[in-house]
This record gives C-alpha cells, structure tokens and sequence, in this order.
C-alpha cells in the first residue's frame, strides 16, 4: 500500500482481507490466497508499472497493459513467496462493475496490521455477494463472510447497498447472493 500511496495511486481493497475485518474484525480470522484492489481503468498501466519495478511478475504482458488490452483482472505474483496482487479495474471482472468513478467516493480507512487500508464497505457486501454468485456458491466460507458482515455491522446502509447494486444492474444478483446466508445459515436479512 506505501508503494501505491508513494506513487500516487488510488486504490481500494475489495473482499478478502478487508472483508474479514469489517465481518469478523480479525482479517486473520480465515485463509485467503490473493489481495483484491480495485483501481481506476486510467491508472491500471501505472499500477502495473509499480508492482513491476517491485518485483512482481505479471500473468498478463507489460506490453498488453500499456496497449490497453484490458481483460478486467490483473494477477502479479512475487516470485518466491506466496503474494499475490489481483488488481480488478472496470472490463470483465465482477468486481470491477462495481469500480467506476462513485466506487472511490464511500471509501473508509480501516487499521490493518498497523496500517491505514482503503476500503468501501457497501460496495464489499455487494461485489462479495457478486462473486459468490458468479462462482455459483463454490465454498460456504463465502456465503459465511457475507452472513457475518450483516450480522456484525448493524450500520449496515442498506438503501446505499441496493442502490450499489442498481448503478451496475446486478440487484437480482445481489438478492440472490443475500438468500444463501438467511436461509442456509439463518442470519436475519432486512426487508428493504
């Protein structure tokens, strides 16, 4: 995050991490393998440039970056150690739907491992309950992060929610994706 913050660079965590400290407020509280962040399609080639000159290696070539070749989901990995970026920008990715000019203007600072982290917590109910959907429910520990994010944050603006939803035309998505957590691990949903 200093890298970004060095550089200039906006960015935005979404799911993982930051999605089990505003569920469980413990981001250690279950495994994950990558670090979701959202970044504006203008500064993806930076972003890229940055994670580079880092020593991140890229699935998707430095050359394709630059050309604008966009698929929606960036993946760098550093070699030798199980990190890895997956940077989401608007194009194909699920959670980019949600990255567009408004995504950046909710965004929050939460403490992670000392650490100021950005983060937009009504636009991670709605891009963790997309990508639940979209992985047609693949693991419970999905559906239990969006059970525990309703039931531990009671401040939860659900007209901003499913407003959220409407901007990017997935709220039946995002209704079906609430099912799961009220009826398999009954968690009270609002009505609204």
């Amino acid at each position: 995050m200093e890298l970004f913050r060095q550089a200039h660079l906006e960015t935005c965590w979404s799911r993982g991490q930051c999605s089990q400290l505003r569920a469980y407020g413990d981001p250690a509280a279950r495994q994950y393998v990558d670090l979701d962040l959202i970044v504006r399609h203008v500064d993806i080639s930076k972003t890229a440039e940055v994670l580079l000159a880092a020593g991140y290696q890229s699935r998707v070539p430095a050359e394709a970056i630059r050309a604008g070749k966009i698929p929606g989901e960036y993946l760098f990995r550093r070699p030798g150690t199980q990190v890895i970026f997956e940077l989401h920008t608007s194009g194909r990715s699920v959670i980019a739907a949600f990255a567009g000019r408004r995504y950046f203007s909710d965004k929050i600072a939460m403490q992670l491992d000392g650490q100021p982290v950005p983060l937009c917590p009504r636009k991670t109910i709605c891009a963790s309950s997309l990508f639940t959907v979209r992985t047609f429910w693949e693991r419970l520990m999905w559906i239990s992060d969006i059970a525990a994010m309703i039931y531990n944050c009671p401040d939860l603006d659900w007209q901003r929610i499913s407003a959220s939803a409407s901007d990017v035309g997935a709220e039946r998505m995002v209704r079906v994706a609430l099912l799961w957590p009220e009826r398999l691990l009954r968690v009270s949903i609002p009505k609204q």
